[in-house]
């Protein structure tokens, strides 16, 4: 069972340091080892007390929930004539905020479109071209949430290379994607140290997601993202230049991090990043192995199994290998 203190852990991350984040439950925490050599993030310090006064109520979008009803495209528009963006997995659920005028396209809260015919169950209507709107409920109340000794977590905007990561795997969302506080942590790092046009925060496939065929079992669990490598001002075009510069932050910031092209594993996979957060204690077996197997990270690969012709050799020059990765018992296999 999910306890009181594991949840106040996991709502004092998100409040202090992801505030538009939302949280849900889960029921694994596992301790992780102490850093050796860097700044850790058990700091001492309290986190500032956060009182939220009731804001005055404006218009916001209506989201509507959805389930796709089979794999289907993303689209930078609405429309067959627009640029495949992304995919999405069958029986996943979306947040959509906008049908076109001839209601068959529907726009997901993250930006993409997808044609109406493979979503159902949808949570409620919207109007054609542009969002609904609705005020909030005037019975929300403030909230006050005290200080706590228990957040091992700095913010990441403010931490140097390789920092060593919080402990924290209650389970976010971000971009409609399930990974934990430790994952997203990470990639926030990974932004800080990037700073370029692009967005390691646009999660485009997250953590928890088994039976994926072309994830061959690495997103069963935690730790694991795809990152999209699309310009978030303008969806339609490939920041293709700045790839190997997202995947270098990535590591810097304790990912195995691989730039996948268009087709690699298939007809329908676009390009994009692939990431693992070393040390995840949730990581699926088939992620672990993209670290220290076979066709792992620290043996100088590029995490692709035989099955897809793989591995090849790593095309970013081998593993970046910070302090803290000794504790866990990763180390240059080369």
């Amino acid at each position: 069972m999910y306890n009181s203190i594991q949840l106040l852990h996991c709502l004092l991350f998100i409040v202090v340091f992801n505030p538009s984040i939302k949280a849900t439950s889960t029921t694994s925490s596992t301790a992780i080892a102490p850093s050796v050599g860097v700044t850790t993030l058990s700091d001492t310090r309290l986190p500032t007390i956060i009182s939220l006064t009731t804001p005055t109520p404006s218009p916001t979008p209506v989201v509507v929930i959805a389930t796709v009803n089979e794999n289907a495209n993303l689209r930078a528009g609405p429309g067959t004539n627009y640029a495949k963006i992304g995919l999405v997995a069958k029986n996943k659920t979306v947040r959509l905020v906008r049908i076109n005028p001839t209601n068959d396209w529907y726009q997901l809260e993250t930006g993409e479109w997808i044609a109406a015919f493979l979503v159902d169950s949808l949570s409620g209507m919207l109007t054609p071209d542009i969002a609904a709107t609705k005020v909030p409920s005037a019975s929300a109340t403030p909230t006050r949430i005290a200080p706590s000794t228990a957040i091992a977590a700095s913010d990441p905007a403010s931490m140097p290379v390789c920092s060593q990561p919080p402990s924290d795997v209650c389970h976010v969302q971000i971009n409609g994607e399930t990974v934990n506080a430790r994952t997203l942590w990470m990639l926030q790092l990974a932004q800080h140290l990037y700073g370029g046009p692009g967005s390691i925060l646009r999660v485009v496939q997250g953590s928890y997601e088994p039976g994926l065929k072309e994830s061959f079992g690495t997103h069963d669990g935690g730790g694991a993202v795809d990152i999209s490598i699309r310009n978030p001002a303008k969806l339609a075009e490939v920041l293709w230049a700045e790839a190997p510069k997202m995947v270098a932050a990535m590591r810097k910031a304790g990912f195995a991090a691989w730039y996948r092209p268009t087709g690699m594993f298939g007809p329908d996979s676009g390009a994009h990043i692939h990431a693992i957060a070393i040390g995840d204690p949730e990581l699926s077996p088939a992620a672990r192995r993209q670290l220290d197997g076979s066709e792992g990270y620290f043996r100088g690969l590029d995490g692709v199994p035989p099955e897809y012709s793989g591995p090849h050799p790593d095309p970013y020059g081998g593993p970046v290998i910070c302090p803290w990765m000794l504790v866990f018992g990763f180390k240059d296999l080369r």
